[in-house]
């Protein structure tokens, strides 16, 4: 019987769809092209200030995906935050991730 280890993480899904809704039929190909460089650059880097990934790029007919080391947080989130639009109510001191909007 296999183990396995168990990690914390987040999952970043992009829907190809999405990159249909642009004019140009070549640009969804670029978009994709993108973020698949992107990720893979990212792989190469080690350094603590530095998202690291924790799985690389799977590909589907209508997703990319990749998990990087769990983010809690998004800069619009902090930037909300520090400006005193968020909320200050709804600061909890759990750490259950939730799916964010970017």
């Amino acid at each position: 019987m296999e183990k396995f280890k168990i990690y914390e993480c987040s999952i970043f899904v992009f829907e190809k769809r999405t990159a249909e809704k642009l004019h140009k039929p070549k640009r969804k190909e670029t978009v994709t092209e993108i973020l698949r460089a992107s990720v893979k650059q990212l792989e190469r880097f080690r350094h603590p200030k530095i998202l690291q990934i924790m799985h690389t790029v799977e590909e589907s007919s209508e997703t990319l995906s990749f998990a990087t080391e769990p983010v809690i947080a998004s800069l619009a989130n902090i930037l909300a935050y520090q400006s005193g639009v968020m909320d200050r109510s709804q600061n909890r001191n759990d750490t259950a991730i939730t799916i964010m909007e970017w």
